[in-house]
């Protein structure tokens, strides 16, 4: 698989650390299982719709989180074209950072990506991800990159772990390439809030869906 179509997403890795905030990092910080509970999910009530159409973006994110993104001019190449984080203001906190969030970030390819390109390069997809995690300071990849569909679109899974400020933190990524784009999904909680955190970190990251983006 041709690495220039990743070349624009690996020069943006120091732009998504910056984006998450992330220093002090404790290499193979653990979230509990809380005994083996698995979060159930909040209703649909806890959540709202968001539609970026530039980007052929739907979601839902959950109330009450604090928004914050930014939109990069079109023809930035070094990094993100969108930036998008709603975080938990009555979660963890570590040092004025929201610990719980849900991150959305759209890059340029530099040529696009077909549906079937992600199983036929799935080797080379699992690397550009793994890559992406293992920019960020210290971070600990807990389960290998795996090939998942997420409501149509095929793309990469990992999870790992990392220290937030000195917080365990665990977090779990899409990489979903289409079309020109690259579209960096995650959700990220503190140990202590693991079970609350995800019963809405799920949903959301389960509801992200790309149509048609209007740039193309």
């Amino acid at each position: 698989m041709p690495t220039r179509w990743f070349v624009t997403v690996f020069l943006a890795c120091a732009m998504l650390v910056m984006a998450i905030g992330l220093s002090g990092c404790a290499s193979g910080a653990l979230v509990p299982d809380a005994s083996g509970s698995s979060p159930t999910a909040a209703p649909l009530s806890a959540f709202r719709l968001a539609h970026i159409n530039r980007y052929g973006i739907s979601l839902i994110f959950p109330r009450g989180w604090v928004s914050a993104g930014s939109i990069a001019k079109p023809s930035s190449l070094r990094g993100p074209l969108l930036e998008l984080m709603w975080g938990n203001p009555q979660g963890t906190l570590s040092n004025g950072h929201l610990v719980d969030a849900f991150q959305v970030t759209v890059y340029a390819l530099n040529r696009p990506v077909h549906p079937g390109d992600v199983k036929l390069h799935a080797a080379n997809f699992k690397a550009m991800a793994y890559d992406m995690v293992r920019a960020l300071p210290e971070a600990y990849v807990t389960d290998p990159p795996k090939l998942v569909t997420i409501n149509g679109t095929p793309g990469v899974e990992l999870t790992y772990t990392f220290g937030l400020n000195g917080t365990p933190t665990g977090a779990m990524s899409y990489l979903l390439p289409r079309g020109h784009y690259a579209y960096w999904v995650t959700g990220r909680s503190s140990a202590a809030t693991w079970l609350a955190t995800w019963s809405k970190l799920g949903p959301a990251m389960a509801s992200f869906k790309i149509g048609r983006p209007l740039a193309q």
